[in-house]
């Protein structure tokens, strides 16, 4: 089972191409019951949609694009899963976003491969498995 990164979520909702054609190709073939977004990400697109100029139809896209996935909320879990995670970039002298961190969390404790775009901003955490189905 799979989490969507921002950065899909937004090559999907924009169909951004080529991004969504080889995202749509992986869709396709895993079903969407399999596929899940954090609040986080919802989060990060809320505050896209605030920084927008086109807020009414950005919204209602965002309100459909989310209707078709299972939306997880953060949880205690998650959190402990984020204490480990942010002390470990530290351990090792590496800064990533908190968003990131908090992203990666909701993967590691739901036992979700994340699918991103930006393997390198989370290819330091320890455990998490990664696609880039963009490619």
């Amino acid at each position: 089972m799979f989490l969507l990164d921002t950065n899909i979520c937004s090559y999907l909702i924009s169909n951004a191409e080529p991004y969504s054609q080889n995202i749509l190709g992986h869709l396709t073939r895993y079903g969407k019951k399999d596929i899940f977004i954090s609040s986080i990400t919802v989060a990060e697109m809320f505050y896209g949609i605030e920084n927008s100029t086109q807020k009414e139809l950005n919204l209602k896209l965002m309100g459909d694009f989310i209707s078709n996935f299972g939306v997880l909320d953060f949880t205690s879990k998650n959190a402990a899963s984020y204490g480990k995670i942010r002390l470990e970039m530290k351990n090792k002298n590496r800064r990533i976003g908190d968003m990131d961190m908090l992203i990666a969390a909701v993967a590691l404790s739901n036992d979700l491969v994340l699918v991103t775009n930006n393997e390198k901003d989370f290819k330091d955490i320890s455990e998490l498995r990664m696609e880039n189905w963009s490619v």
